[in-house]
């Protein structure tokens, strides 16, 4: 090695490990309560939920049938995930690796509100 090179290399190896350890201590904030609509009992999955997973969750190379990853198209594979709690983890509290990962297609307030609601009231279908 040459003793400029010889000088840098420990530097940089210590640099990169000095960013790689930021990035993985590195947490998402959590997003703040948002308070559930009035009238959470009307809401049901067919009717406000389905037509938020079929244009924000279950999209090409997502959550529709790839492997290795649930399949949302049905009401029982999401339901079971929003009992289990990963729906309000990934969709609503955006932790770690928020979803959906495209922030161009991200939840809206009222999306998310919508979800809070049905998860609140039962997992109406």
């Amino acid at each position: 090695m040459t003793k400029t090179l010889q000088t840098y290399f420990p530097f940089s190896i210590l640099l990169m490990v000095f960013f790689l350890a930021a990035c993985i201590k590195d947490k998402a904030k959590p997003t703040p309560e948002i308070a559930p609509l009035t009238g959470c009992d009307t809401v049901t999955f067919s009717k406000y939920i389905k037509p938020i997973v079929d244009t924000k969750c279950a999209i090409s190379g997502c959550h529709v049938g790839t492997p290795g990853i649930p399949d949302y198209r049905t009401y029982a594979v999401f339901k079971d995930r929003a009992e289990a709690g990963r729906v309000k983890i990934r969709a609503i509290d955006a932790n770690a690796t928020p979803m959906p990962a495209d922030t161009k297609n991200a939840l809206t307030d009222q999306q998310k509100q919508l979800i809070i609601c049905w998860i609140s009231n039962g997992y109406r279908e």
